[in-house]
């Protein structure tokens, strides 16, 4: 899915998925995950928008770990502050 409502592709795209049976359904949480299908959300993902769709798709009976990954580039990357994360991080090179 690209550009347009992240959400809306999203759940269209996996509800196409188990129309075609491409899922499995966890035997304790009742949730749905794809079984040859992942799914990349990269439309300028952020860390808000990311949590509203993992618990929207869990609302709507999918695990969303096992049917999307998000795809975050360098805007989120290169945008984190201590507080978004509650740690800090640090890049550093070694050797040569």
């Amino acid at each position: 899915p690209d550009s347009g409502d992240a959400l809306e592709q999203i759940l269209w795209t996996l509800q196409l998925a188990v129309k075609n049976g491409l899922y499995t359904e966890n035997s304790i949480t009742g949730l749905k995950s794809m079984t040859t299908l992942r799914l990349i959300e990269g439309d300028s993902m952020r860390w808000h928008t990311m949590k509203e769709i993992n618990q929207s798709l869990i609302d709507a009976g999918f695990d969303p770990f096992g049917c999307l990954i998000y795809g975050v580039g360098g805007g989120q990357r290169n945008g984190f502050t201590r507080d978004d994360m509650s740690f800090k991080y640090a890049i550093c090179a070694v050797g040569k």
